[in-house]
């Protein structure tokens, strides 16, 4: 991003989009859930939503349904590679920064390590939830506790200088800063200590 985007703006742009497009998915994966009594089949992991219940719900509706199941994992696909390319970058640019490495030799590295590390996931159903639970369940939420902690308390200057550089107003400023310091923090760190609980009573049942 230019230096003086304007941050908030594009927050709010992409957080109400991210949530009008889950609360899509939700309208069209729980009906089909409900309907074909797929509950139990999904309940041991979100992956069972997307790679049991939305083809079977499609599948029933003949080759119409068919042609909209292709199309929807392949527009799954399309923003899981473009999600993975800007997730990419954060380890890329860290050896880049840390070990010097050109950044073909970095991607290189860090898609050859990521392929490997996939492969469990991709032969095994169950190992995938898992991973699904630890990673997209717990870990990305710790990461954004951890984002807000140390925007808010361990590096404010910086979060200013950001917010200085965007022209962002006095007014947004202070809200920001407020809700980045006294407000995330706990709400996210509840989310977390939620998540942590069902990850463990899921693997002690």
């Amino acid at each position: 991003m230019n230096k003086k985007s304007n941050l908030p703006k594009l927050s709010v742009g992409v957080a109400s989009l991210d949530t009008l497009v889950g609360l899509m998915a939700g309208l069209i994966t729980f009906p089909i859930v409900l309907t074909f009594g797929l509950s139990d089949a999904i309940s041991e992991s979100t992956v069972g939503a997307l790679f049991i219940s939305i083809p079977t719900g499609l599948g029933s509706y003949g080759a119409v349904g068919r042609i909209v199941a292709v199309a929807f994992f392949a527009l799954a696909y399309i923003a899981a590679i473009t999600s993975s390319v800007s997730l990419l970058e954060v380890p890329v640019s860290s050896l880049m920064d840390k070990f010097g490495f050109k950044r073909e030799k970095s991607v290189w590295l860090i898609t050859l390590f990521l392929f490997l590390a996939g492969i469990p996931s991709a032969l095994n159903l169950n190992i995938l939830g898992t991973i699904d639970s630890i990673f997209g369940g717990v870990l990305l939420i710790f990461g954004g506790f951890l984002v807000t902690f140390f925007m808010g308390w361990v590096v404010p200057g910086k979060f200013n200088e950001e917010l200085s550089d965007s022209k962002v107003g006095i007014k947004t400023t202070r809200y920001l800063k407020f809700m980045t310091r006294w407000v995330a923090p706990p709400i996210i760190g509840f989310g977390l200590f939620i998540s942590v609980f069902d990850l463990l009573k899921g693997w002690v049942s």
